[in-house]
């Protein structure tokens, strides 16, 4: 029995430079899906895959995030739970004008 799985062709990664987001963004590249690291902090990728692209932002800038998700088939967060230290993730949700899922 052989089961086909749908590959994304392009996932941005929120938090790709932290314990579980860096595991992600090397499975993400090992299988070859197009990856939009969104991130403030760029200098921590500067060893990258060619089908990875890194944007400079911060998760408060929605204008920057929307451009970033924009044409991605999916969104990846892989944020801690340091609410706190962190800028508010309220615009997370609503970056993506793209399609909705139908529901029944």
């Amino acid at each position: 029995m052989s089961i086909d799985i749908a590959k994304p062709g392009k996932v941005a990664i929120i938090g790709a430079s932290g314990a579980y987001g860096e595991g992600i963004l090397a499975r993400a590249e090992e299988l070859g899906i197009e990856a939009v690291v969104v991130t403030r902090s760029p200098h921590k990728f500067k060893e990258v895959a060619p089908t990875t692209t890194v944007v400079d932002t911060q998760l408060d800038d929605e204008v920057k995030l929307k451009a970033a998700v924009t044409g991605c088939d999916g969104v990846i967060s892989a944020l801690g739970d340091d609410r706190k230290k962190r800028p508010k993730t309220h615009n997370l949700p609503h970056v993506s004008s793209g399609p909705q899922p139908k529901t029944k």
